[in-house]
């Protein structure tokens, strides 16, 4: 079965030989690659070039996108693509050996599936991993709580991508759960894979989550509210619109560290009544207690004088 890797390659003259490297070592033997040069200003066009001139047997095709962002290069990727199944791949991360072989084998139990939710491997700056899961209990649920895989981890039948339109290339994030969300709603079926053989790598500089986290956090806020907004019209039961509801509390809280008042108006404006929140990871059950007692806005102040006086005593203990 031939597969498509798909890279969008923008300034990433240091990754991209690497990257390349990890897809020639593949063990399924069967694949052609296609890099998308996305207006790169550095050496990037060439050094793909130079890959190809060392490996003229390896089918490798190297084309232009002139309009920016990841989501143009792909979608100009999957018009030229031949797989069945697509691989994305960013031009900083790498694929161990097995990643493609792997998922193909889980696919041969049961092809029904339309896309594949992997597990990675996310590897910071200074080289430190650690694993990362899909959510397997319900495909939406993970949807809600960005554990559906990642874009470069999954695996996605070109049949599947192409029927709900390709990538939204409007949106600056959040891309691949838009993605996945679509599919979603498109009824296709998601097969789970906990083998880490992607991995991730940080980059210094560069991401949009780092230079946009307010944008990012909204954007995240938008896509969480047209979830909700499909399981009210769907007649989706009291879990999910529960879920949903614990999912925006917590963007909205996020929100508040860089715009409190944004947060305030956002809450206001997405709860009609006051949500039933739970105590989780990312919320305490003291917040829980005082969100409970006082509402969201003495809340969040009561919660964020808290943090403030913790790191200032931690600092002058030091």
């Amino acid at each position: 079965m031939l597969i498509s890797v798909i890279i969008p390659c923008y300034n990433v003259t240091s990754y991209i030989d690497e990257c390349l490297d990890s897809i020639m070592s593949q063990i399924h033997p069967n694949i052609e690659i296609i890099c998308i040069d996305n207006n790169s200003s550095d050496q990037t066009y060439r050094s793909i070039q130079n890959y190809k001139a060392r490996y003229p047997d390896f089918n490798l095709k190297l084309i232009k996108e002139k309009k920016p962002g990841a989501s143009a290069a792909r979608n100009t990727g999957l018009t030229i693509a031949k797989g069945d199944w697509i691989q994305f791949l960013d031009a900083d991360d790498l694929l161990l050996p097995t990643k493609i072989s792997h998922q193909l084998k889980l696919l041969e139990a049961d092809s029904s599936n339309d896309f594949i939710a992997g597990a990675c491997i996310r590897q910071t700056v200074d080289g430190q991993q650690r694993n990362i899961f899909p959510e397997p209990a319900d495909p939406w649920l993970a949807l809600l709580s960005v554990t559906l895989g990642n874009t470069c981890a999954n695996l996605f039948r070109r049949s599947a991508l192409e029927e709900i339109g390709g990538w939204n290339e409007t949106l600056q994030s959040s891309q691949e759960y838009d993605l996945m969300f679509r599919l979603l709603r498109a009824g296709d079926k998601v097969l789970y894979d906990r083998e880490p053989l992607t991995i991730i790598r940080e980059r210094a500089k560069g991401s949009i989550s780092q230079v946009d986290i307010l944008g990012n956090n909204l954007r995240r806020l938008e896509h969480l509210c047209q979830i909700r907004d499909y399981f009210k019209t769907n007649g989706f039961t009291r879990k999910y619109l529960d879920n949903a509801n614990q999912s925006i509390f917590q963007e909205i809280r996020r929100i508040y560290r860089l715009a409190p008042q944004t947060a305030l108006e956002s809450y206001k404006k997405l709860f009609d009544q006051k949500p039933i929140i739970h105590a989780n990871t990312a919320t305490s059950g003291t917040y829980v207690k005082f969100y409970k007692l006082l509402g969201f806005k003495v809340a969040q102040k009561t919660n964020s004088l808290y943090h403030f006086i913790k790191e200032n005593l931690q600092k002058i203990i030091r």
